[in-house]
């Protein structure tokens, strides 16, 4: 367990001394998390199944807080209902023209929502086609890689990610601090050289391969013909039927 002050205290390390009065360590700490979270695909981020609820008359879908990107969206557990990806033109064509929209069948492309105001930040959504015309709770089913959630305090509490990444995260966070405080542009010292040189550092290999591991077997590959027997739900296909009376 890495607490959030031990983190802190590696920043004053690597600078011998406090961080400069300009800078702030909260903003290091929150964007050498963010660095690690970008630098791999991790599975440590992928969430559990989120439940996407529908709104009548609104044309979009809000995503969870700490949504990065999107795995799978796809109809809730009782199959009511369909989610197909699309691309905007698509969406823009289909809501311009006047198209029979099929029942729970939606379209949907990420998009950005604007800003509420200056103090609000850019957060994603799921543009809907058609707009629901009733508002339905769990309608979608959604599995996504979470991004780096922004601490707001660092007096309390544990770095947000897993015992493997720890090293990594300390190695960011000082490359974090130095670039800033001791950027030389004539030597090529600058964050995100520093950033760069960790791509081949053992802590990130390790941590990738650790990562990586985490989960021994997913089983026989999907969706092929050997494996199209191997279900785990019955359709109906092997029901028996009583003889005639």
């Amino acid at each position: 367990m890495l607490s959030n002050e031990e983190a802190v205290s590696h920043i004053r390390h690597a600078l011998h001394g406090p961080l400069d009065s300009e800078l702030e360590e909260l903003a290091i700490y929150n964007q050498a998390g963010r660095h690690l979270s970008d630098m791999h695909t991790w599975k440590y981020l992928e969430r559990p199944e989120a439940s996407l609820d529908t709104t009548i008359s609104q044309a979009y879908i809000p995503l969870p807080t700490d949504f990065g990107s999107e795995i799978v969206a796809d109809a809730d557990e009782n199959l009511v209902s369909t989610m197909k990806p699309t691309t905007f033109a698509h969406l823009m064509k289909l809501r311009n023209e006047s198209v029979q929209a099929r029942t729970n069948y939606y379209y949907y492309a990420v998009e950005w929502a604007a800003q509420a105001s200056a103090n609000v930040e850019l957060v994603p959504r799921f543009a809907l086609w058609p707009t629901p015309t009733v508002s339905e709770v769990g309608i979608f089913a959604l599995r996504y890689r979470a991004t780096w959630v922004n601490q707001v305090a660092l007096d309390t509490g544990v770095v947000q990610v897993p015992d493997y990444c720890q090293n990594l995260f300390i190695a960011v966070l000082r490359a974090c601090a130095q670039g800033y405080v001791d950027e030389d542009l004539s030597k090529g010292i600058t964050v995100g050289s520093l950033y760069a040189a960790l791509e081949g550092d053992p802590r990130f290999l390790n941590a990738v391969a650790r990562d990586g591991s985490i989960q021994s077997s997913y089983g026989p590959l999907r969706n092929g013909a050997v494996g199209a027997g191997d279900l785990l739900i019955d359709w109906g296909l092997h029901a028996t039927i009583a003889d005639p009376s």
